[in-house]
């Protein structure tokens, strides 16, 4: 059995940007003698660390906190009328969780897109979406669904922005699945029952993921991104070196959001930005 941690080597070579031979076989030992494939990094070593880093993607474990997995079993749930617009980052997946209930638009193979549909994708994400780009886009390619990873957040809000044709139908800890409002008429009625408040993400300890479902949920309502501040500051090490920081944006950011929606009740325009 002590041999599992070199076979584990031969089958999946050490990252790039690891090359520590013997932590990777610490990182074996561990997971034999505990029977986890999850790690709390920080007890390695007595200096601060963060827990919350996940070295063994490549198991499996820990995909959660990158791939929409969630979400896709929400699309094949529900069976929500494609086809579907997606962001390069997750399209890879999406091939593997989604074929054949659904064809992905793009994904990072890149070259089988290359002729056309790579150069209208990076066209279209490349500058903020506009109503009139979008209706553009749209156009040429007539989806109705669009899922897209947190790490294109700016193209979420921009469809949200763009002349209310979208709608924000779920999200969860990695992208969000918006609808067009033609659709809206052929969900299934038991879809407004789902769950979109933000407590069900207070078992989350991953401060990323927690980052960007705060900002799409303050964009909302300033009080979901309260709950979620709450979960960050509760969930998260004091050792992660980036939280007084996090902590600070995310503060201002509900002030800020608040502070908007208040002038908006009151029928008030903000001023202008000096």
């Amino acid at each position: 059995m002590m041999l599992l941690p070199v076979l584990i080597l031969l089958r999946y070579p050490v990252d790039r940007l690891d090359y520590d031979l013997w932590w990777q076989m610490t990182l074996g030992k561990y997971y034999l003698s505990h029977h986890t494939l999850i790690i709390d990094h920080s007890i390695f070593s007595w200096t601060p660390a963060d827990p919350t880093w996940v070295y063994n993607k490549w198991f499996g474990a820990g995909l959660d906190s990158f791939v929409p997995a969630r979400e896709v079993s929400f699309l094949k749930k529900y069976r929500l009328e494609g086809p579907i617009f997606n962001d390069y980052v997750i399209g890879g997946y999406l091939i593997w969780d989604l074929y054949p209930d659904y064809k992905i638009f793009i994904d990072p193979r890149f070259m089988p897109f290359s002729k056309q549909v790579a150069a209208d994708y990076w066209a279209f994400t490349g500058n903020p979406v506009t109503s009139e780009t979008l209706q553009r886009f749209n156009k040429k390619y007539p989806f109705k669904i669009a899922i897209i990873h947190y790490r294109e957040l700016p193209l979420i809000f921009d469809f949200l922005r763009a002349g209310g044709e979208w709608r924000l139908l779920y999200f969860e800890q990695n992208a969000a699945i918006l609808i067009h409002k033609s659709l809206l008429s052929t969900i299934p009625p038991e879809i407004s029952s789902v769950d979109l408040g933000p407590s069900r993400f207070q078992k989350v300890r991953n401060p990323e993921v927690l980052l960007n479902v705060f900002t799409l949920y303050v964009n909302l309502d300033p009080n979901a991104g309260r709950v979620i501040y709450d979960i960050y500051k509760k969930n998260i090490s004091d050792c992660y070196k980036l939280k007084k920081d996090h902590l600070q944006t995310m503060e201002d950011d509900i002030r800020q959001k608040e502070h908007e929606l208040q002038f908006m009740i009151n029928g008030q325009t903000l001023p202008a930005n000096r």
